[in-house]
Formats: structure tokens, C-alpha cells, sequence
């Protein structure tokens, strides 16, 4: 099968309530007039637009579906595995939890999601800046009800104190929130399924409490208490780091010029992120050049290509189902 050359993918801005100003300039974007917090920066995920190339503008979904295999790799079926954004936490997220895929399956059949299980790289953190993770104690569903209603379960999650280039994992089941002045990179299965246990009592464009999803929360989280754990790991054969690697996706880092190259092995699709500068991508169909904080997609049949840039990069990679 032949290759085609890797391309850039044009990051969008979404909206949320509790972002920020940083990533309009982080991306090189034009700030918006209106002053509006944007939250999220997709920089990969289905509906993107490709940047440059023979498909320029063209939805990344309707590429997928002329060169899946090419692309994605052979053991790959179906729409993009994969969803990266970057965020920038001004205010604290709701306290929240995602499904597995099971639960995704039976309660949101129409949906079509998966569940989510996710992974953040932090980028940037005010000092005391914190996540919170998990229960600090074992839970039964009378006592989280009764957090939930008393607003209270805010102090039975722990507290994770956070720097630039920590990793958390986020299996799905888990309560989490990313708290105040953070940004990060967040990989994750391509889902959107997520359940309010709490937010603040904030409230929405016309005014409306947000809503809450007390019921699917319940049956869906982890109250074991149990620790944070060092993230599982499997090391890639082209000399990068693994900071993650699940049943979803795996997680590389690199810093360049220390290591300049990598390998998709014709196994899967890479998606690489430079968080210090523009990093250009080359391979023997051709190369593409992709701006910090952004995403660059590099096709499963491309094999060993070339990096020229200068810093930390980031790599997201699906993992084979079982």
C-alpha cells in the first residue's frame, strides 16, 4: 500500500464557561474580539480541517473514509480513534466523571460514543495549582449521594498538586477536575460523554443552573478510594518515552534535536503536538510543518520519518483493541 505524506490539522476554539485567554496566542490564533473565555482548543479529532496539501479545508472525517488503512492502519476500522485538545482552566472544571465504553454502549446507544478514559500532560500551572483525582476514602453510594446534595464532595476528592510536564491518567470511572490555572494537553477515547457531580452553582447563557448527572455518576464511579498510581507504560521501539499506554491510545514524548525521528511501523497513525515551536514532519511521500500546540498527522504506512524543531513534542498514537 502506498503512503501519502503526513499533514497539519487547524485547531478550533470552543467556548466554555470556565476558560480562558491563553490559547488564541498559544496557537498563534487571532484573539477574539468579544473577549469570550475560550476553554478548549480541538487540535485532532474528527471534524477537523486539514491545513495545506492536496485535501486542504477538507474534514478529516471525509478523508478518513477515501483512506482509512492508509491512514489510520490495519487494525484500525472505522472514524478517527482519537480525540486531543489542549485547555486552559481559568476557573476550576465541574467535578465530574466519564463511562466506560459498556456503560457508553447500553445507556447512550443512539450516541454512538464510546466511553472515555483520558490522559492529561500539563503544560502550564499556576503555583498550588491542583487536580483533583479519586476519592480520599472508600465510598458507598448513601455517602456521595449525600455529598452531592450537601456540596460537600468537593472535600472528599483528593488533591493533586500539579507542574508543568506532570502526567494524569483518568480511566474512565474516575472523579476528576481540572482545577483553576492549568493548561494541559488532554488525549482521549473520541467521546463526549460526560456526567456533573457538582459545579460550583454556576449557571448557563440564559441563566439556568448547568445540569447535573447524579444518576449515571452513581453508576458509574470508582468510590473504591484507591491511590494514584503510576500510569501503565509500555516503550515504544523508536526511542521515545511512553508516559501512557492503555487499551485506547499510548502517549510518547520526545525532546528534539536529542531524538529526531520515529516509526509508525505500519501499525497505526501518529499524531504529533510541538509545544515549543513549529516542528517539521518529513517522510518519503513528502512533509508537512505544523505550529506549537497544534497537531500534525502522520499516516500509519508512512514507516520512519524525520523531525526538525527544537523541544518537546508530544505523540499520541491508538492502541489495537484486544
Amino acid at each position: 500500500m502506498s503512503s501519502i505524506a503526513p499533514f497539519a490539522l487547524v485547531p478550533d476554539l470552543r467556548e466554555r464557561i470556565w476558560g480562558g485567554k491563553r490559547l488564541a496566542p498559544l496557537l498563534d490564533l487571532k484573539a477574539p474580539e468579544s473577549g469570550t473565555p475560550y476553554g478548549e482548543a480541538w487540535i485532532a479529532h474528527a471534524d477537523s480541517r486539514i491545513a495545506g496539501g492536496p485535501w486542504e479545508g477538507a474534514r478529516l472525517s471525509s478523508v478518513l473514509e477515501e483512506m482509512g488503512e492508509t491512514i489510520l492502519g490495519p487494525h484500525e476500522v472505522g472514524g478517527m480513534p482519537l480525540l486531543i485538545k489542549i485547555l486552559d482552566a481559568a476557573q476550576p472544571l465541574s467535578l465530574q466523571v466519564h463511562p466506560d465504553d459498556a456503560y457508553a454502549a447500553s445507556r447512550h446507544p443512539d450516541l454512538g460514543f464510546p466511553g472515555k478514559t483520558e490522559s492529561w500532560r500539563i503544560l502550564e500551572a499556576e503555583i498550588g495549582a491542583t487536580v483533583a483525582w479519586g476519592f480520599k476514602h472508600p465510598m458507598d453510594e448513601a455517602a456521595l449521594r449525600d455529598a452531592i446534595a450537601s456540596g460537600s464532595i468537593e472535600t472528599a476528592l483528593r488533591s493533586v498538586p500539579v507542574v508543568p510536564g506532570d502526567l494524569i491518567h483518568n480511566p474512565a470511572g474516575t472523579v476528576h477536575a481540572v482545577g483553576a490555572g492549568i493548561v494541559l494537553y488532554e488525549v482521549q477515547q473520541p467521546s463526549d460523554l460526560t456526567y456533573r457531580l457538582h459545579d460550583y452553582g454556576r449557571v448557563d447563557a440564559e441563566g439556568n443552573p448547568r445540569e447535573l448527572h447524579v444518576e449515571d455518576a452513581l453508576a458509574v464511579s470508582d468510590l473504591s478510594g484507591r491511590a494514584p498510581s503510576d500510569p501503565p507504560q509500555r516503550m515504544p521501539r523508536d526511542g521515545w518515552s511512553n508516559r501512557v499506554h492503555c487499551d485506547a491510545y499510548a502517549l510518547d514524548e520526545v525532546t528534539v534535536p536529542e531524538v529526531n525521528a520515529g516509526d509508525t511501523e505500519g501499525a497505526s497513525m501518529h499524531v504529533l503536538t510541538p509545544l515549543d515551536g513549529a516542528l517539521t514532519v518529513r517522510t518519503v511521500a513528502g512533509e508537512a510543518t505544523v505550529h506549537r500546540a497544534c497537531a500534525l498527522v502522520v499516516p500509519a504506512t508512512a514507516g520512519r520519518y524525520q523531525l526538525e524543531g527544537a523541544g518537546t513534542v508530544l505523540r499520541a498514537r491508538p492502541v489495537k483493541a484486544a
